[in-house]
């Protein structure tokens, strides 16, 4: 059954929550229509319980005295069935193994996180959080009993997983340490706990707990003797295997000992952490061997330095495994076909000293018998360039030896079964980038031009094969007499290179060397694409048309045009394939590296139609348009703006259930956003272009992003003005000219709000002409022209009261309160103020509340009433704690500082005013010298 999205959702989930009980009206309306009057609420109950009984059956939901019952027995509803067996385990005493069984059909009842698609306030603070809590609980519980069983190893990736999703949960920390110190992986297990350290002080500013920190030092004073991995895990891998008992190893005298590593990289840079971490995996120097295989796999994009880095860490560790190295190259990725396991063994072996007639013909024998030939003997194995984890698993020693994996896929498997330790490569760090290309091309050329090389780090995508190819191109340009890196002689400038790169369309053709396609970044590319499936392919190409910095899932789906659900699949794969990237710490936000995002932008051109190509972006574009306006209805309520068309199939905004996750969202978007209106401008998608501007303007008028606020607006003035939309170009006119009036910049302001005037007259558009009045009317007032500004404000508020407009009643009235205080007429300023603060709160506009408080806060203020003033300003604070509101909680912290040295609270006022100078400056207001100025006398009275 498959319930709309919305209150019905949220009536079930309150009656689920309380099966079989009354949940009074009183209680329903609270939790669901907490801001709607009460009786305007309760026919909207009866109308939502009417409409579940038809869904449901007329059985389930009954009307009971004071409220609603949900008739449903105990098997129907997953939680009390939970419950149920959490409670029947506990009562099961000492016997583990039906507790056990109790809590993993416990468990196996969840399905997702509670709720997930219910939007409610009171789930999310009240039932959620409890319901998470006892998930935990029982999920700890069922941990222990498999710890206790010896099944350490089977955990490992589990914990890993959870502690990923619940990072401040210091308990499954804790079990995850303690597994892998039992499985004898101490480096991991020290890595563990250096990470929840990070993880607690960075978000909590809170140390471990005692007990785990107690673990930590267990670990390393070597506590107990770790336990033997064992349990299921290994015994699933002797399943099937071919016991070759006849095949020994031949005696050698003395044993081969290969030395297969290719050359060493004489300029590798960077890499600490990572190379630290494989450090970890070493056996002791002057200590017995390990008694099981140490693996490692290094994962990243083509390009990020994989092989040089397990090549440049192998030749630094060689001398710690006396009895040789191996080296393969699989060609997972690359020209032709992979290298089949069975043709890797045979070379292995040969290489070892096995005669030829001794090497059996089929796969597991060659695996059994590579074992045998390496059991007690100290040997590194570096497998470069693997497909995936089937490739790997047959080349594994059986102990001693240390493997070392690379591969463009994470080769989870290889961590799940074996207990591989993980490298994941990403991009170098700046430093590190600039680093590398003064190794090759000379410290003195890179000191000339420092900024450039930056640039120029840049524009690689900080990857290692891509500087590498520019360091090249760099000697090219030099010319065949200058190739020492130094700076005398014709040297090309670093500016050269740079003016290249720039070229996008060019980008990948500079990255390249004309005789090793091997060695070209498009081609190393090419091969990471060419094995990806149709669908992962095809979304691969789409994703390289967005125009952003990174993506969610939910833009992804709308501009590859299938399911959320699949598209978080198909990006998750793209990134196991180190195609995409996740942004920063969201799990859910994607991004390309600047060169993988130019090669899926070729791949788009050359696959994909152009019609199928504008057919995506015009999803995505009329997407971000309406989640936007959305987001703008909950930021700025009541602003009338001329509404988007409705959105088309396939384009199904986001909604918002409160006003921080709308403005989260709008600042986590700004970036892509801007770019939408560019692209929509580039396009032709003119109307997309210059509405998208018009829609954000609440929250550029919260967040005081100038710079975006004034560039998208003068790209939407010309795609209205291209289009002949003259709505449109009004309404961006008169955007542009209150984000001048903001940055107190008026004759600029005054020549886009008078045009914006003249256009909404000659549109006959009365909402946008009053709004264009009230802008004019604050602009007047600044400029020293009181009188004109109290016309343009009384005009307004006559339009506003005849459209019905409440925003605008609210708008102009605190305009008024403004003039009539520049007229010293603070009585009436007064009472106009009050009316806005009446007029915002009513239609819950927490922006315009902030706004004429503000105003009423700086009329007491100039009346001289300073205790009223202060208890003003405390008030107003109080409503304006909002994320969105730092713009007028810092004018009024100005006032509250002035109001407290009038009435000689010097140290008080001295706190609230570094206070409001820092954010005036964070903000680049220029009222922060102004302000700072009108303390004046009293300000040095008071000793400042």
């Amino acid at each position: 059954m498959q319930l709309p999205a919305g209150r019905l959702r949220v009536l079930l989930s309150c009656l689920v929550m309380s099966p079989n009980e009354v949940v009074s009206s009183d209680t329903l309306i609270d939790r669901i229509w907490a801001e709607t009057p009460v009786e305007r609420a309760r026919g909207a109950l009866h109308t939502c319980v009417r409409r579940l009984r038809h869904l449901l059956g007329p059985d389930l939901v009954q009307t009971r005295p004071g409220g609603y019952a949900l008739r449903v027995s105990a098997e129907s509803v997953d939680l009390l069935r939970f419950r149920d067996l959490v409670r029947r385990s506990e009562s099961a005493g000492d016997d583990s193994g039906e507790r056990l069984v109790l809590l993993r059909e416990a468990l196996a009842l969840r399905r997702g996180a509670p709720f997930a698609d219910v939007a409610s306030p009171w789930l999310d603070r009240g039932v959620v959080p409890r319901l998470n809590e006892e998930w935990l609980s029982a999920l700890m519980c069922r941990i222990d009993l498999e710890m206790a069983a010896g099944r350490h190893y089977e955990l490992i990736h589990e914990l890993r997983e959870l502690t990923t999703a619940h990072p401040l949960h210091e308990a499954s920390w804790q079990r995850l340490i303690l597994a892998l110190h039992r499985c004898g992986r101490r480096a991991e297990a020290l890595e563990a706990y250096r990470q929840v350290l990070a993880i607690l002080r960075d978000e909590l500013a809170l140390d471990p707990s005692d007990e785990l920190r107690e673990l930590h030092r267990s670990v390393l004073d070597g506590g107990a003797t770790p336990s033997p991995v064992g349990g299921a895990g290994e015994q699933e891998l002797l399943v099937g295997t071919t016991v070759h008992s006849a095949v020994d190893p031949p005696a050698q005298s003395p044993p081969v000992r290969p030395q297969q590593l290719p050359p060493g990289i004489p300029c590798f840079t960077g890499r600490t952490m990572e190379l630290a971490g494989l450090d970890g995996l070493l056996p002791a120097e002057h200590g017995q061997s390990a008694q099981t295989t140490a693996i490692a796999v290094v994962d990243g994009a083509a390009g990020a330095g994989k092989t040089a880095l397990a090549v440049h860490w192998a030749h630094h560790v060689r001398d710690r495994f006396p009895d040789g190295q191996l080296y393969a190259d699989l060609r997972g990725y690359g020209l032709g076909a992979p290298v089949e396991p069975t043709a890797v063994l045979e070379m292995f072996l040969q290489a070892l000293g096995v005669p030829a007639q001794q090497i059996p013909s089929e796969l597991d024998g060659r695996s059994a018998l590579l074992r045998s030939t390496l059991a007690g003997r100290r040997v590194l194995v570096l497998l470069d360039n693997a497909r995936d984890s089937a490739q790997v698993r047959p080349l594994l020693p059986g102990s001693h030896c240390l493997v070392l994996v690379t591969s463009r896929g994470q080769l989870r498997g290889l961590a799940v079964r074996h207990g591989a330790y993980r490298v994941s490569l990403s991009r170098l760090s700046v430093e590190e980038s600039v680093t590398l290309l003064a190794g090759v091309v000379g410290e003195d050329r890179i000191a000339a031009e420092p900024d450039t090389a930056v640039q120029l780090a840049g524009l690689c995508a900080h990857m290692p094969l891509a500087l590498a190819l520019a360091a090249e191109r760099i000697h090219h340009l030099s010319g065949p007499d200058n190739r020492t890196g130094s700076a005398a002689g014709h040297s090309a400038p670093l500016n050269d290179l740079v003016a290249e790169l720039a070229v996008e369309r060019h980008r990948l053709d500079v990255l390249s060397v004309g005789d090793d396609e091997t060695s070209a970044v498009r081609g190393v590319f090419s091969w990471s694409y060419d094995a990806l499936d149709t669908a992962a392919a095809g979304a691969f190409r789409v994703l390289g048309l967005h125009p952003g910095p990174d993506i969610s899932v939910e833009a992804a789906a709308v501009l590859i045009g299938v399911g959320s659900e699949q598209t978080r699949r198909l990006m998750e794969g793209l990134t196991g394939r180190g195609l995409l990237e996740r942004a920063g710490r969201d799990r859910y936000r994607y991004r390309f590296h600047g060169l993988m995002r130019l090669y899926a932008a070729e791949r788009a051109e050359a696959e994909e139609s152009e019609p199928a190509r504008l057919a995506a972006l015009h999803r995505v574009l009329c997407w971000y348009l309406h989640t936007a306006d959305a987001a703008e209805r909950i930021l700025n309520p009541g602003h009338q703006h001329r509404p988007p068309d409705p959105f088309e199939e396939g384009c199904e905004p986001l909604a918002f259930s409160s006003y921080e996750e709308a403005l989260r969202w709008s600042e986590t978007e700004r970036a892509n956003l801007m770019a939408a209106v560019r692209l929509a401008f580039e396009v032709g998608e003119y109307t997309i272009a210059w509405r998208l501007p018009t829609v954000l303007w609440g929250f550029f008028n919260l967040r005081k992003h100038w710079g975006d606020w004034i560039e998208s607006h003068r790209v939407g003035l010309a795609a209205a003005r291209a289009q002949g939309d003259r709505c449109g170009e009004a309404s961006v006119l008169t955007s542009l000219g209150f984000a001048r009036w903001n940055q107190r910049r008026f004759t600029e302001a005054l020549e886009w709000l008078e045009n914006a005037l003249v256009l909404r007259r000659e549109i006959g558009d009365r909402w946008g002409e009053g709004i264009a009045l009230t802008g004019l009317g604050r602009v007047r007032g600044n400029l020293g022209e009181p009188r004109r500004a109290l016309e343009h404000h009384v005009e307004a508020l006559g339009i506003f009261e005849e459209t019905g407009n409440h925003w605008g009643q609210g708008f102009a009235l605190a305009g008024l309160g403004r003039v009539y205080q520049d007229l010293n007429e603070s009585e009436c300023a007064r009472e106009h103020q009050l009316r806005a603060v009446g007029v915002f709160r009513g239609i819950g506009n927490r922006w315009g509340e902030g706004i004429a408080l503000r105003d009423l806060c700086l009329t007491y203020a100039a009346l001289g009433r300073h205790e009223e003033t202060i208890a003003w300003c405390r008030r107003a604070l109080a409503r304006c704690r909002e994320p969105g509101a730092r713009y007028t909680k810092t004018r009024i912290l100005n006032v509250l500082s002035h109001a407290l040295c009038e009435t000689g609270r010097s140290v008080e006022a001295r706190r609230v005013w570094g206070r409001t100078t820092a954010f005036f400056e964070e903000l680049g207001d220029s009222n922060a010298a102004r302000a700072g100025g009108l303390l004046g006398a009293p300000a040095a009275d008071a000793g400042w």
